[in-house]
């Protein structure tokens, strides 16, 4: 009887083909082109996301210079540096502000840290320089602002506009 259920499984595994080389080359392609797919969207998704990060930060330190203009009672200028992929904050002097935080000087270089990769495609701002008045009115290059102005544009997509008298910054979608 043993020698019977061998007999009828020695057939049975004859019988049964393996993947033929082909089939799993198919696989692995497939499998391969998939995972590329979903890898590429995680990528653009990731990129969009430190996008939109860094402009709500934009926006916030925007907000910061102004609320330093007023607090401080002297002048506060935005410095957007495009060539060098950076913006800061200064006194009139030109000396820096301090970063509330660390009490470093107040640079945000793109080409470094959580921001690598998204570049400063163009701002509005003559020279590159916005300032804020001591009762917070926004200059553009030493003149009032009188149309709403594009502080920075980030990878030519996302873009931070400010608005005249107030000096309200926003995310334009």
């Amino acid at each position: 009887m043993k020698s019977g259920i061998r007999k009828r499984l020695s057939e049975q595994f004859k019988q049964e083909k393996g993947f033929t080389l082909l089939e799993l080359i198919v696989t692995i392609t497939l499998i391969g082109i998939l995972s590329y797919m979903a890898l590429s969207e995680f990528s653009n998704s990731t990129t969009i996301l430190k996008e939109k990060t860094l402009a709500k930060r934009i926006v916030a330190d925007a907000r910061y210079a102004q609320e330093m203009a007023l607090s401080h009672r002297q002048l506060v200028k935005f410095y957007v540096e495009q060539s060098q992929n950076r913006y800061s904050l200064k006194w009139a002097d030109n000396s820096y502000l301090q970063t509330p935080m660390a009490e470093q000087d107040f640079i945000v270089d793109l080409d470094e840290g959580d921001f690598v990769g998204i570049e400063i495609s163009s701002t509005g701002f003559s020279a590159g320089l916005l300032s804020f008045t001591a009762d917070g009115q926004p200059l553009n290059n030493g003149s009032p602002l009188s149309v709403e102005t594009a502080l920075i544009t980030l990878d030519g997509e996302i873009t931070i506009k400010i608005v005249p008298g107030t000096g309200r910054c926003y995310i334009e979608d």
